[in-house]
């Protein structure tokens, strides 16, 4: 073999290799580029959420209703909506300072939205959680770049996450890691947890967020009245992410009770209406319903969903499971919440 040959054989080599590549990059699309749907991608690796749903949502979702908010928020199915074509749009690590720019993304990109559900915790409040500014700006601007849906096709990281898909798609998935399903929906196999494990969870989380110095922060009606203002005449409707009852308890015993009252508060006064879910109830009340103290299962996520979509009427939800709180009944409702706190003990 002369070098003409083998450099010919080389390069024959590496087109066949980064044509596999491309090929299994566009099939299994773990990046949800293209949309297709098939039995090698059913199940996604979760890389990177807003990257992930932010250029579906550009280029080929259909919507009419956007569900925004936390992880928690994450774990509501979107076909749990029966007359609605909601998008869940929701992150881990999502910033109350967030909100504004995934508004303002979707509006750029769906300007017939006619609906916006935000899904609000109340560890977001604290100033060391609200005052870092974060937007979904870096992101748009990444997936702008001319070249970027060619880069991830040539990419070796890529075809990894692509290989896993498919390995986790012929039925092969973990206990307690999630996942998301073709549909961008939250898939999840239950995890034994002992009691014993789910309060170190709990306490964990309360260390972090409730014990370690918790200020409200000064300018949140401020910045959510800027997302409420932005929306606009579209439906809006929030509600608070449900906790289980064991890390509420510490939310009480790190003296926070207060500010809970107020931000539920400010967040009626600024939006006019909430669905409360965030207080013991028969939900949070049993652990098997929650992966730690504040992650709920989708089988929750189901019901806050019908809940929201169809309120007191709502149909296989436990009668005991939100609120709807407004201007006019916001002081009766906080007399309420206290006195069932109070007669637990």
């Amino acid at each position: 073999m002369n070098d003409r040959q083998f450099i010919a054989m080389m390069f024959a080599v590496a087109f066949a290799a980064l044509s596999v590549v491309i090929a299994i990059n566009y099939v299994i699309d773990p990046y949800w580029h293209y949309g297709h749907h098939h039995q090698w991608n059913q199940v996604q690796t979760v890389i990177d959420e807003r990257e992930q749903k932010a250029v579906a949502l550009r280029d080929y979702v259909t919507l009419d209703t956007v569900l925004l908010g936390s992880s928690r928020a994450t774990y509501i199915p979107s076909n749990a909506f029966d007359q609605w074509d909601v998008f869940n749009f929701a992150a881990a690590n999502y910033s109350m300072r967030e909100y504004h720019t995934f508004v303002l993304y979707t509006l750029e990109q769906h300007p017939e939205t006619s609906r916006f559900i935000l899904g609000i915790d109340f560890f977001k409040s604290n100033t060391t959680e609200a005052s870092t500014p974060r937007s979904l700006t870096n992101y748009v601007e990444k997936i702008e770049q001319p070249l970027y849906k060619t880069r991830y096709l040539l990419s070796l990281p890529s075809a990894k996450y692509a290989l896993r898909n498919a390995w986790l798609s012929s039925g092969r998935i973990p206990e307690g890691e999630k996942f998301y399903t073709r549909d961008g929906d939250v898939l999840i196999k239950k995890e034994a947890m002992t009691e014993e494990q789910f309060q170190k969870k709990v306490e964990t989380f309360a260390n972090s967020f409730y014990r370690s110095g918790f200020t409200y922060f000064d300018q949140y009606e401020e910045i959510m009245a800027k997302v409420r203002e932005t929306i606009g005449s579209r439906e809006s409707i929030w509600f608070t992410t449900p906790i289980s009852t064991p890390l509420f308890e510490t939310l009480i015993d790190a003296g926070l009770y207060e500010e809970y009252e107020k931000w539920l508060k400010g967040l009626v006064e600024t939006n006019g209406s909430i669905w409360h879910f965030m207080y013991p109830n028969e939900i949070t009340d049993q652990r098997h319903y929650y992966m730690d103290g504040h992650h709920f299962y989708p089988e929750i996520g189901m019901q806050i969903a019908k809940r929201l979509e169809y309120g007191y009427d709502a149909e296989d939800v436990s009668t005991d499971f939100g609120i709807y709180v407004t201007k006019d009944n916001v002081e009766e409702v906080l007399v309420y919440l206290r006195m069932r706190l109070k007669e637990r003990g």
